[in-house]
């Protein structure tokens, strides 16, 4: 059996909660889950937004006005000239898009997928779980809740076609649940146990690392 890991601050939390403040105008957060890439400062047309963004690491959610911005990626302690990744990001009022890095900088294969996530109402005593396939060089994932596949067959953007973004979601029934990912051939790949999922808030579970070594990160997000 593969060896189950995780990206945490398990010291502090076993969840991380981001609380939104500002619902006005778009919303956007940069999330790390290039193996390989290094430490990375993340700018936003051009104004410094994170220092020292490492695999697994997730921003807080910022608010921008409606239009297109410009998202760079640029390794530790170097200047925005210096960029590995350039992203243009057309927002409209009300969207929550998280800005996923993904690839391999050894193979040359780095980039970014832009996640346009739900965060539309839930349903009363009802969750919203986004799963998201990050492991580059692996098979697509299936996403369970405890034993229930709540998304099967989620390939890593681009696996399944063009217009395929890795990205699949979910509303369930609050609760406490264990979430994990399992290869389309039944594997094991990570999981987390015993986790409390709050009605009303948001989730993201994604799949990352390498097929040799599978993680996930897990963020929650109170409106």
């Amino acid at each position: 059996m593969r060896r189950l890991t995780m990206i945490f601050a398990i010291l502090f939390l076993l969840v991380i909660g981001v609380a939104a403040q500002d619902m006005s105008g778009a919303h956007v957060r940069i999330a790390h889950f290039s193996p390989d890439a290094g430490s990375v400062d993340l700018y936003v047309d051009g104004a410094l937004l994170a220092e020292e963004v490492n695999f697994g690491d997730v921003t807080e959610w910022e608010s921008y006005e409606a239009g297109k911005h410009v998202v760079t990626i640029v390794p530790t302690g170097e200047t925005a000239d210096n960029s590995v990744l350039d992203v243009d990001v057309s927002l409209n009022d009300g969207d929550w898009v998280t800005v996923a890095v993904i690839g391999e900088a050894a193979r040359d294969t780095l980039s970014a997928q832009v996640l346009l996530q739900d965060y539309s109402p839930t349903n009363e005593g009802e969750t919203r779980v986004t799963f998201f396939n990050a492991i580059p060089d692996g098979r697509p994932v299936d996403f369970y809740a405890n034993d229930v596949a709540l998304a099967v067959t989620v390939g890593y953007p681009g696996f399944l076609g063009p217009d395929s973004d890795g990205m699949a979601s979910s509303d369930i029934v609050a609760g406490t649940y264990t979430l994990s990912a399992k290869g389309d051939d039944g594997s094991d790949l990570a999981a987390i146990e015993d986790v409390t999922l709050g009605a009303g808030r948001y989730y993201l579970f994604a799949a990352v690392g390498l097929a040799a070594d599978p993680q996930y990160v897990f963020v929650s997000t109170d409106l």
